[in-house]
């Protein structure tokens, strides 16, 4: 449970159909309307697994964000003033936004035995 919403928050975080500096917001926002929908279809349990699921899963996006985070650092050519700059604070924000939820993500796995 969750790895659905987790999924689908990365890929619109990594497609800018969420921008990074409105992924705390989005985040929120659209984890309460999964539970909400999980509960309207009959769902009535605790809410601690789908928040780890979708933190995990979010969380392990960072397979494909951190290499090009990388790839834009290490580019000698990049000028300050360019869309390359831009693209890596993109992408540094969405990293440690992947970072924090995976945190997030082993809290919950140690307090609920998961």
């Amino acid at each position: 449970m969750g790895q659905d919403l987790g999924k689908l928050y990365g890929v619109a975080m990594s497609q800018e159909n969420i921008k990074s500096e409105q992924g705390e917001y989005y985040q929120d926002l659209l984890f309460i309307n999964y539970i909400e929908g999980l509960m309207d279809a009959g769902w009535n349990g605790d809410i601690t697994l789908p928040r780890y699921g979708f933190y995990a899963s979010f969380a392990l996006r960072s397979v494909w964000e951190v290499p090009k985070l990388f790839m834009l650092a290490a580019n000698p050519q990049m000028d300050l003033g360019t869309k390359q700059i831009s693209a890596f604070e993109n992408l540094k924000r969405i990293v440690c936004l992947q970072m924090d939820l995976g945190k997030e993500a082993d809290s919950l796995m140690r307090e609920a035995n998961l």
